[in-house]
């Protein structure tokens, strides 16, 4: 017999915290750790093999480590062909903005850029065929670093918040900071950014008119871009 109404819980927390996480798992989902001793649990990424020593230490457990790139085409090339709606096109300024893709078959070739402290750019041409082409070391780890300095963000949720109500035009130099409109003999709009932060620099007389929120949004933009 199958159960019905069964819920799965998901929980995430910062691997710093990793321990006492475990700790919460032992003293209320653990009934003992004889009971898990010899078990195995499925990971991936850097911390499957970090913190697996840990994770036996703590609850017995042995970790069957999977390729986290594998996991994630395995799991992209999935939800593309058989999930409608969870892929769409962007249109800067289109209405509707979000043209939501219905489930496809034919899928390959295609780009994944996988944003996560560093970036990396995989080609994908099958199932089981693809390779990394490319990559960057500006990803949501600068982000979170360089708001940390620049801004009293007490977390990553945090950062984005403060980003999600500023301007980053006060902080951002525009085409038309430069040309007074846009620069149409290269087809650049005005609102186009010409320099991240670019206002921010100090101008005699004058001071920076910029806050939190206007920093942490444009240097959202300036990571985004960088990608």
């Amino acid at each position: 017999d199958t159960l019905e109404g069964s819920r799965l819980h998901f929980v995430k927390f910062e691997t710093k915290y990793i321990a006492s996480c475990l700790d919460f798992v032992r003293q209320n989902l653990v009934a003992s750790r004889e009971l898990m001793t010899g078990k195995k649990i499925k990971a991936t990424g850097g911390g499957a093999y970090r913190y697996a020593d840990l994770l036996h230490e703590k609850l017995g457990l042995s970790v069957d480590k999977e390729d986290e790139m594998a996991c994630l085409i395995k799991g992209c090339n999935f939800l593309l062909k058989n999930i409608s709606d969870e892929a769409f096109i962007y249109h800067r300024h289109g209405d509707p903005e979000y043209e939501f893709q219905l489930a496809d078959p034919n899928i390959f070739p295609y780009l994944l850029v996988n944003i996560g402290s560093g970036v990396s750019i995989m080609k994908v041409e099958s199932e089981d065929k693809y390779e990394r082409i490319g990559g960057t070391a500006t990803g949501g780890g600068t982000f979170w670093g360089l708001g940390s300095l620049l801004t009293k963000a007490k977390g990553f949720d945090e950062l984005l918040e403060l980003a999600e109500k500023g301007d980053h035009r006060h902080a951002d130099m525009l085409v038309r900071d430069i040309y007074g409109g846009d620069y149409q003999t290269l087809g650049l709009p005005g609102d186009l950014i010409a320099s991240s932060f670019g206002k921010v620099c100090p101008k005699r007389g004058n001071e920076v008119q910029c806050s939190e929120e206007d920093v942490a949004r444009s240097l959202l933009f300036t990571i985004s871009n960088d990608i």
